[in-house]
């Protein structure tokens, strides 16, 4: 029993990492192990710094950010005393005009098995839709026809390169609902909080 009675803390559920693809400065996955070991104790010193006491990672369509965390506080226990949950951010399909983000957050005690098996059951498109991965986005963004590809800054030359798709897919890509909660109840209802969404206007 806490004996001041009832204690407010502040927690941040939102925040990203050079693995989410929106990231502006070098992705992780273009870091060497030293500048990824740097990138994380510079994280974590900034985490320190704030009077936030909880924090979730919310990269979009990957927990690799969070999982590079994970490692590096389990190699360095002492770097801090915070709370750092996993999460992640996906676009839902929904009958509007505009695209509806989706944040699931979890339980920080869950397994890296369970969270891959959770974007293992995910189906972007339609029912029969593939996982998220990087071959199925690049092969989305190549599915494009020529006007959905000019809408998004593309040309019917960029289908060649790869990375170009792939940004493409990832800039684009909804999960249904269905494999929403086919995936939620893979890793558990008492692990996985229930999804939140949020409208936004990135209309596609």
């Amino acid at each position: 029993m806490n004996s001041v009675g009832s204690v407010w803390r502040k927690w941040d559920l939102h925040i990203h990492t050079p693995a989410s693809f929106q990231w502006s400065g070098q992705r992780l996955d273009e870091q060497t192990p030293t500048q990824r070991a740097s990138t994380f104790q510079s994280l974590i010193q900034r985490i320190n710094e704030t009077d936030v006491d909880a924090f979730c990672v919310m990269d979009y369509w990957t927990f690799d950010g969070y999982l590079a965390i994970r490692s590096y506080l389990e190699a360095h226990p002492e770097a801090t005393t915070k709370r750092i949950f996993p999460g992640v951010e996906l676009r839902l399909e929904a009958p509007t005009n505009h695209r509806l983000n989706t944040h699931v957050l979890f339980d920080d005690r869950v397994t890296s098995e369970l969270l891959g098996h959770f974007l293992a059951r995910l189906c972007m498109g339609s029912p029969e839709g593939r996982p998220p991965s990087r071959q199925n986005f690049v092969e989305l963004g190549r599915g494009y026809d020529g006007g959905k590809l000019r809408q998004h800054g593309y040309s019917e030359q960029d289908r060649a390169d790869d990375e170009k798709m792939h940004l493409l897919g990832l800039q684009t890509a909804v999960v249904t609902r269905d494999s929403l909660r086919n995936a939620v109840s893979v890793v558990g209802e008492r692990e996985c909080l229930k999804p939140y969404a949020a409208g936004t206007r990135e209309c596609g």
